[in-house]
């Protein structure tokens, strides 16, 4: 099963307006539908652990929608959790990196409910 939060809301409001960026979000939540743990697409993959989000939210992952945009998620038991799609300046994951965005981004995270 899919799950949203109420930050996922705000953030699908603000993106999916896009057909194509919505096209490639639905074939995301159909892929991990099918099987929550198949990688969507070669970037598919946890944030690093000893970073703000790793840290804050253990086990949680990113799949690109497009070079910018990645649909942030956690998987719970078989359930896909997603927290929203954000931009690497929303998150601070961009080059460079920027700590401060993240420590925020982690915070806004970790008090999501599903």
């Amino acid at each position: 099963m899919v799950k949203y939060c109420k930050l996922f809301l705000k953030s699908a409001k603000k993106h999916l307006k896009d057909p194509r960026i919505n096209k490639k979000f639905l074939d995301f939540v159909k892929a991990k539908t099918i099987n929550p743990k198949a990688k969507f697409g070669s970037s598919d993959s946890p944030a690093n652990s000893k970073a703000p989000l790793g840290k804050a939210v253990p086990g949680i992952m990113h799949a690109h929608l497009t070079r910018d945009l990645s649909a942030w998620y956690i998987i719970q038991d078989n359930d896909v959790c997603i927290y929203g799609i954000f931009r690497h300046a929303d998150t601070g994951t961009g080059t460079p990196s920027r700590t401060n965005i993240q420590q925020q981004a982690a915070t806004r995270f970790k008090n999501q409910q599903f």
